[in-house]
């Protein structure tokens, strides 16, 4: 499309080639061509969020995201609502499961346990690895990387011997 680029005091837009400027108007129309963004009154363009089309100023997105802060809450809301259930479930079924990661942070953060570098690597900033949930603060210390390459490893093993769970040794880091 051949387009030429205009632009007034407050408005920005993109109009076929050949078309009139804009009056002084600030509205926008689809016979003078594409609306691209307004100037406000504190001098940023206007951006249009993707989610819900609406026109709002540059302060009202997060930084590289074109979706604009209120979207981002409400979807935020809703996938903590949809999954609360799930949570609560989880909690009640797995209660230990649940329990144990915070029983071990708050005892790190008292002081009570130290936290020691990865077993595997030697890397600082290590996580506790649970084998068993009962056992809040019996844990192995591996760092991000090697607490994920442990759990792949064990979920072969389970594919392997068919999932059960009996059968699969405890794999050491």
């Amino acid at each position: 499309m051949n387009a030429q680029l205009l632009l007034s005091a407050n408005h920005i837009e993109l109009a076929p080639l050949g078309a009139d400027s804009p009056s002084g108007s600030v509205g926008h129309s689809s016979e003078r061509g594409l609306h691209i963004g307004e100037v406000g009154m504190d001098g940023q363009k206007d951006k249009i969020c993707v989610a819900c089309g609406a026109s709002r100023p540059a302060n009202g997105f997060y930084a590289g995201r074109a979706v604009c802060k209120e979207c981002v809450k409400a979807e935020t809301r809703n996938l903590y609502l949809a999954n609360a259930a799930n949570e609560r479930e989880r909690a009640a079924t797995c209660p230990d499961k649940v329990r144990a990661p915070d029983k071990l942070r708050h005892r790190v953060q008292d002081g009570t346990v130290i936290r020691q570098p990865c077993v595997s690597c030697g890397a600082p900033n290590a996580e506790g690895h649970h084998e068993d949930y009962s056992r809040p603060l019996d844990v192995t210390w591996l760092c991000g990387q090697c607490h994920i390459d442990l759990h792949r490893r064990r979920r072969a093993a389970m594919r392997v011997t068919k999932g059960n769970a009996d059968a699969v040794p405890k794999v050491q880091p």
